[in-house]
C-alpha cells in the first residue's frame, strides 16, 4: 500500500466517494430517532418487529427480518431453500459475494455447492439459465458490483424469472444495493420486488447506515431463516443500535438515489475525457462505476497527488492494481460527497491529471 499517497487523500478538501462520517454528528441523529423508544431484547420489540414489518411492505413481502450482516442473512436463505426442495445446489454469477467474499461457507457449513451462471465479465442470460440442471435457487443480484455495477432491463429479468419458476426454482435476489438501481428501472417497485421469492438489502451501502440488513419474503421462509439466524448467534442482547442506524438510513438516504446516478453520469463523462481511462460500463446505470487506467498504480498515484496539490480533490479514493500488468484499477461510488465538489474546479483537476499522466508515458 502506497501509504503516502493514502496520507494525501486524507488531506483533501473534497472526495467525490468516500463517506466523511462524523460519529458525533452520527449519533446525535439516532437519538431523534430513539426519542420515546424502549431497548429490544434479543431482537425481540416493538421496535425491530414494526420495523421489519414495515421493511416487508417495501418489498411487497409477507415477512421481514433484521440481520446484523447481508452474509448472515443470505447464507440463511441458501439453506432454508436447500432444506425445502432437498437441493443442495444453488445458481449464481460467478462474482457473486457468496462466492467471492464468504470463504466457501455455503460448502462448508451448509453442504451447499454453487453452479455458476455466465461468465465473470458479463451478466447471465436466459440461455445461461437454460443450460442449469436442477438447483433450489437462482440469486440475481442488482446491480452486479463486480462488473461495474451492471443490471438487466426489467423485461429481461420478467422473462428469466418466469423461466425459472416454470421449473420451480427459487429466485432470490442479492439487493445489497438494490435502492440505487431503482431510477433505472423508473421505480416501477412492485414489478421488480414481487418477480423474487426473497430479497436482501443492506442499510449500511448506498444508505450508509452503520451495519445491518433485511431479509424479506414469504412468512413461513423468514420464520425458517430466523431460526438460522439464531444458530449464527445473530440475535444479540441488544440490536437497537443497529435497528436505529437503519431506519434513519433508509428513511433519510432512500430517495437520494436519483439525484446519485444523475451525479455519476456527470462524473463518468468528465472521467471519459482523459485518455487511456476506461469506464465499465460505459454509461453507469446507476450510482456506482468500475475505472480501468492504462498506467501502473504507482504512477496513477503520482498523478493524482498533484491534483491534490493543486486543486484540494482527491478523485478516487482506494486504487488497486488492474488484471493486466501496468494497469490500475478503482471503483467510483458517487454518494453526498460529492453534492460539494466545485464543479468547475472538477473539470480542471481531470484535465489536470489527464496532462500528468501523458506526461510520464512521454517519458517512459
Amino acid at each position: 500500500m502506497d501509504k503516502s499517497y493514502y496520507k494525501k487523500v486524507e488531506t483533501a478538501k473534497f472526495h467525490i466517494n468516500k463517506d466523511n462520517l462524523d460519529m458525533n454528528k452520527e449519533f446525535d441523529k439516532l437519538r431523534v430517532y430513539a426519542e420515546g423508544q424502549r431497548p429490544d431484547w434479543y431482537g425481540e420489540d416493538s421496535l425491530i418487529e414494526n420495523f421489519e414489518r414495515d421493511m416487508a411492505t417495501f418489498f411487497y413481502k409477507e415477512a421481514g427480518a433484521f440481520f446484523i450482516s447481508g452474509t448472515m442473512a443470505q447464507q440463511s436463505m441458501m439453506r432454508v431453500y436447500a432444506d425445502k426442495t432437498h437441493i443442495k445446489k444453488v445458481a449464481y454469477h460467478p462474482t457473486c459475494h457468496m462466492e467471492l467474499h464468504e470463504m466457501d461457507a455455503l460448502k462448508e457449513l451448509h453442504g451447499i455447492h454453487s453452479v455458476y451462471l455466465g461468465n465473470r465479465k458479463s451478466l447471465f442470460t436466459l440461455d445461461d439459465l437454460k443450460l442449469l440442471t436442477d438447483v433450489s435457487c437462482v440469486v440475481f443480484e442488482l446491480p452486479q458490483r463486480e462488473i461495474g455495477g451492471q443490471a438487466p432491463s426489467l423485461e429481461e429479468l420478467k422473462e428469466m424469472i418466469f423461466y425459472l419458476k416454470q421449473r420451480g426454482i427459487k429466485v432470490h435476489l442479492d439487493g445489497a444495493r438494490i435502492l440505487e438501481v431503482l431510477p433505472f428501472y423508473n421505480y416501477r417497485t412492485k414489478e421488480l420486488f414481487t418477480l423474487f421469492d426473497s430479497i436482501y438489502m443492506s442499510f449500511y451501502k448506498g444508505l450508509s447506515g452503520i451495519a445491518g440488513a433485511i431479509l424479506v419474503g414469504s412468512a413461513e421462509d423468514v420464520e425458517a431463516a430466523k431460526i438460522w439466524r439464531k444458530r449464527y448467534g445473530g440475535t444479540l442482547i441488544h440490536m437497537y443500535p443497529y435497528i436505529l442506524s437503519a431506519k434513519q438510513a433508509f428513511i433519510e438516504n432512500k430517495d437520494k438515489m436519483g439525484d446519485y446516478w444523475k451525479f455519476s453520469l456527470e462524473y463518468a463523462k468528465i472521467l471519459s475525457t482523459v485518455k487511456g481511462l476506461t469506464i465499465e460500463p460505459k454509461t453507469p446505470i446507476c450510482n456506482m462505476f468500475h475505472v480501468h487506467i492504462d498506467m501502473d498504480e504507482t504512477s496513477v498515484h503520482r498523478a493524482l497527488t498533484k491534483v491534490i496539490e493543486s486543486y484540494d480533490i482527491s478523485l478516487f479514493n482506494k486504487t488497486m492494481v488492474g488484471q493486466n500488468d501496468g494497469t490500475t484499477f478503482t471503483e467510483v461510488v458517487i454518494k453526498d460527497d460529492y453534492r460539494h465538489v466545485p464543479k468547475l474546479k472538477l473539470e480542471y483537476a481531470v484535465k489536470l491529471f489527464n496532462a500528468e499522466l501523458e506526461k510520464m508515458r512521454k517519458n517512459r
